[in-house]
């Protein structure tokens, strides 16, 4: 069977009649966006076993006293606590200088976390 495809017309593979969709239904969105959270915490993990806080430390814990994975969370971590993080207001507004002045506060008062 071949289809023949003339100036101003469409092939329409499979022989099926093409379908009208309304404007709404064609640019409806599925879906959501973003992550799932809940509490400020992020509830996106795979592993069931890790979605409640208690049992991830235990599993984390125990990861981190395996030579191969403490290795590759200390190349992770380090450079990140070593590094120097500064901020700058977007403007001149005082909004936004207050803005950055809190962000450099908080930043400084983070002693020993990661």
């Amino acid at each position: 069977m071949t289809t023949s495809v003339g100036k101003g017309k469409k092939a329409n593979p499979g022989g099926k009649p093409e379908q009208k969709i309304a404007a709404g239904e064609a640019t409806r969105v599925f879906g959501v966006s973003g992550l799932k959270n809940l509490g400020g915490r992020v509830q996106e993990e795979y592993l069931v076993l890790l979605k409640d806080w208690s049992k991830a430390k235990k599993y984390y814990l125990q990861m981190q006293d395996d030579a191969t994975i403490g290795a590759m969370l200390d190349a992770l971590t380090l450079p990140l606590l070593a590094a120097d993080f500064d901020t700058e207001a977007a403007s001149d507004a005082q909004g936004d200088q207050d803005a950055a002045d809190w962000l450099e506060d908080a930043m400084n008062g983070m002693v020993h976390q990661s």
